[in-house]
């Protein structure tokens, strides 16, 4: 081990996003599995989406043209900034 920090990057390079208003798709399910296992060994992440390359005809309120905003709530998790002492487990309900 070098001791160094570690992040996953680049893992949403799918076709299909996750869409928050059909928890049992196949892309959401991916994308909650994902994200809890980065939870549960307190890895940090970055999600790239290949979105912007497809026109969406019609942006929800608040997202521009391109944005995948289904995806923007399964990705939405709370983080703790700062922790006194040593973390030992990380958790989101999504279901809560």
């Amino acid at each position: 081990r070098i001791g160094g920090g570690s992040m996953m990057t680049e893992f949403g390079g799918t076709y299909f996003s996750p869409d928050a208003s059909n928890p049992e798709s196949r892309a959401t399910e991916e994308m909650e599995w994902i994200l809890d296992e980065c939870d549960s060994r307190l890895e940090s992440w970055s999600f790239w989406d290949i979105a912007h390359f497809f026109a969406y005809p019609d942006p929800q309120p608040g997202c521009s043209q391109g944005d995948d905003c289904a995806s923007f709530k399964i990705m939405s998790r709370p983080y703790a900034q700062a922790i006194a002492g040593e973390p030992i487990s990380m958790r989101f309900d999504s279901t809560s």
